[in-house]
């Protein structure tokens, strides 16, 4: 077992005890090379993600390694001290950071204690992901509230020179109440970046999971300047996510599978922009596609449209051209306001949508009644 693996039983600084250690999520990128507990303090249960000191993926000797694990560590540490320090509402909240000494080695020959770094968080209840894939069908409203609190959360971030860079179902987390209403936050930032603080993982074309990486990360194209790359994938996230919560389909692989073999990535070695015309078409393509899947297209197809036209603007394969066309000249199309103002609107529209099916049915139901009775 690796020293990260060791901690169940143990009673940390502050008093969280260290309870149970959680499986592996397999959509999880930013953690690959952690591991995650729930730990308990005060009758309330927290989750927990350990670091080993000795092991990072980017290999070399020791010292390197260690230099590297720290690196990564306190990197994703001071970033989610400037989302605590500045209220980011939408953004999951790190409760503590530390180390604890672990045994290892054997009793008989020799222990010594290597040291495990962790950050302690706000226990979430479930993911978007594992919602998305439970039995129980996610209500519209429940997801346009989702879409809502994760636009607030990314633009929290951006307004600090953060960008998430790994947004997608499994990073958006719910709290649900017993009672009175759940809500969303956005939640690791281990492969997110600073603008005025280099990360180790910035030299990647695709520094979160490559599934939903926008178009011009996967080919090795990614734009210029750190808004237009960084914020740019974020919006594009986004868009995809809007999608893939509604349609149950991501946009990038969505894209590659309209593509002929030789646009595909691996096979593309020439210049992207010479691509473009083939990426736009394909994304036309998915987008008519998923038209019979948005929600309450007969109640509101307003809904539809809006929702559409939002994953059109925030996927748009050109990255310079990617964001709302309205700020483009004047102000930063890559701001996500106008898309937290719009799923906001959308959440409402829902609400009228929902109350015009349900008295649709008891039309229905009070028509169907009249028959049998006569």
């Amino acid at each position: 077992m690796k020293p990260s693996e060791m901690l169940e039983g143990k009673i940390l600084e502050g008093g969280y005890e260290v309870r149970k250690r959680l499986s592996k999520n397999p959509d999880h990128t930013g953690g690959n090379f952690s591991v995650c507990y729930v730990v308990h303090k005060a009758g309330k249960d927290y989750f927990l993600k350990a670091t080993d000191v000795t092991f990072h993926p980017g290999g070399g000797d020791q010292a390197t390694r260690i230099r590297d694990t720290m690196t990564v560590y306190t990197y994703e540490r001071d970033l989610l001290e400037i989302a605590r320090m500045h209220a980011m509402t939408r953004v999951v909240r790190v409760l503590a950071a530390g180390d604890v000494p672990v045994k290892v080695g054997d009793p008989k020959t020799g222990e010594f204690e290597i040291a495990v770094f962790y950050l302690i968080f706000e226990q979430a209840d479930v993911t978007l992901r594992d919602k998305m894939m439970a039995a129980i069908p996610v209500e519209a409203i429940d997801k346009l509230k989702a879409l809502h609190h994760t636009a607030v959360g990314l633009r929290q971030l951006h307004s600090q020179g953060i960008a998430h860079q790994d947004m997608k179902p499994s990073n958006v987390v719910g709290f649900m109440p017993a009672t009175g209403n759940g809500h969303y936050k956005v939640a690791d930032l281990g492969r997110a970046t600073h603008r005025d603080r280099s990360a180790l993982h910035d030299g990647l074309t695709c520094p979160g999971d490559p599934r939903y990486a926008p178009p011009e990360a996967i080919y090795g194209a990614p734009a210029e300047g750190f808004d237009r790359r960084r914020f740019g994938a974020d919006a594009y996230l986004l868009g995809s996510l809007v999608a893939q919560i509604f349609t149950g389909v991501s946009i990038t692989r969505a894209i590659e599978a309209k593509l002929p073999e030789a646009h595909r990535t691996g096979k593309w070695n020439d210049p992207y922009d010479q691509l473009l015309p083939r990426l736009r078409e394909a994304f036309d393509a998915v987008l008519l596609d998923l038209r019979p899947d948005w929600p309450y297209q007969k109640e509101d197809p307003k809904i539809r449209e809006e929702l559409e036209l939002a994953v059109r603007q925030l996927c748009c394969p050109d990255p310079m051209h990617r964001g709302h066309p309205r700020a483009f000249g004047t102000l930063d199309p890559l701001d996500l306001n106008r898309y937290v103002s719009l799923f906001a609107a959308l959440i409402h529209r829902a609400e009228i949508a929902e109350r015009t099916r349900a008295m649709e049915l008891e039309r229905i139901a009070t028509a169907e009644n009249s028959t049998r009775a006569a």
